[in-house]
């Protein structure tokens, strides 16, 4: 968020607040601030009543960034750092922060869905040689890995 894209908008959050709208900041990292006009910075965050965090980990220089910007509470990062993020269960666990009351969300996706929309280079790769052999079907080559793979 350089230049012109920045003040573009922290214009538009402005706008949209101004109209009754609300802004939302979804993130896996703040650190995208750093070099965001402060002013820019603080109008967002300001008019931001309800915050994401996705997949921060334990990371402290991550947690500490996010407290900063986010303006996080104590108890807020002891439930960020409690968050469940195992790759081999079928759920991730997420921060929500509604206006002043936290939560956490937990996500849980499809074996079909996780594998339509993954894009590690493993998964992305298998996904192409299956739609080969399926003729292009993505849909048919989806089942055939689930079916594989159980």
């Amino acid at each position: 968020l350089e230049g012109n894209t920045g003040k573009f908008v922290g214009d538009q959050a402005r706008k949209i607040r101004k109209k009754g709208g609300e802004l939302i900041i979804a993130t896996q990292s703040v650190d995208f601030l750093d070099n965001v006009d402060p002013l820019i910075a603080n109008s967002l965050l300001r008019n931001a009543d309800t915050k994401i965090l996705i997949g921060l980990g334990e990371e402290s220089s991550a947690l500490e960034s996010a407290r900063k910007f986010l303006s996080l509470t104590n108890q807020d990062i002891e439930i960020v750092k409690s968050l469940q993020s195992d790759k081999s269960k079928p759920y991730r666990e997420n921060f929500i922060k509604l206006g002043g009351v936290p939560y956490v969300l937990r996500l849980e996706v499809s074996k079909y869905n996780a594998q339509l929309y993954s894009t590690d280079e493993k998964s992305t790769d298998k996904k192409a040689e299956y739609k080969k052999r399926a003729k292009g079907d993505i849909h048919q080559a989806i089942e055939q890995i689930i079916e594989d793979e159980s």
